[in-house]
């Protein structure tokens, strides 16, 4: 508490200087960050898997698990960014999901 302490503190008093949160600078927060966390290329597989989904180049049953893993990473983006208290160590919950669909996408190519 004595360490970590301030941070929560500051959220809960509303001292940290915080994006309002609906900006578009607060939603694009989460965004702008995942090339630096996550890195081009596992962004650059995510993205082509789901290029293979929408092309329909992927067999409907597979295609199942990856809106699955799309709803995680929508669904914590949208709570992350709702509450408004934007640190990078949110993005975490979005990583599963990326890494399982550029892993797929690396198999599939």
């Amino acid at each position: 508490m004595l360490i970590f302490g301030t941070a929560n503190l500051q959220s809960v008093a509303d001292l940290s200087g915080e994006l309002p949160r609906w900006s578009l600078a607060a939603w694009l927060f989460y965004p702008e960050l995942l090339p630096q966390i996550v890195g081009w290329p596992v962004l650059g597989l995510a993205i082509a898997w789901l290029v293979l989904l929408v092309a329909r180049r992927i067999p409907a049953l597979e295609g199942w698990p990856t809106w699955l893993l799309l709803g995680w990473a929508f669904v914590g983006y949208v709570f992350f960014t709702a509450i408004a208290v934007p640190e990078p160590r949110h993005l975490m919950t979005a990583l599963p999901p990326l890494a399982v669909l550029a892993a797929c996408a690396l198999d599939r190519l």
